[in-house]
């Protein structure tokens, strides 16, 4: 029994002398060269608040914003600044204010507290 092979089949095995298939080449599809990705690292460095989409701006919307976070992923770039809490506790009156909060309760129990659920309520 003769086996017919296709046109490229036939190629592939007078060219490489087997008949395995080709390793996919995936295209080269980088919208954003090295100097793009500097300008992304010291945007954020710059100013860390910026959004994607500000960032996308910022390279003049060269890239869509699942292209950025993907770029800010590569570079292993922070996205968010992550603080354990909020930065104006450390301010005098603040720590004031909150000291008097929690010394009005100071002498509630816990068996003393009720908590509502108003999940289910309808605004008015």
């Amino acid at each position: 029994m003769q086996r017919v092979l296709g046109a490229a089949t036939g190629q592939r095995r007078r060219e490489t002398g087997s008949l395995q298939p080709l390793p996919p080449r995936r295209p080269d599809n980088h919208k954003l060269d090295q100097n793009d990705l500097e300008q992304l690292r010291r945007l954020i460095g710059d100013k860390p608040d910026l959004t994607l989409g500000e960032l996308a701006e910022a390279l003049e919307n060269k890239v869509s914003v699942p292209t950025v976070w993907r770029a800010t992923m590569a570079l292993g770039l922070p996205l968010k600044k992550r603080t354990r809490y909020a930065s104006e506790q450390d301010r005098p009156d603040v720590k004031q204010a909150r000291a008097n909060w929690f010394g009005k309760f100071a002498d509630v129990k816990v068996d003393q507290l009720v908590f509502l659920d108003e999940f289910g309520l309808r605004p008015r």
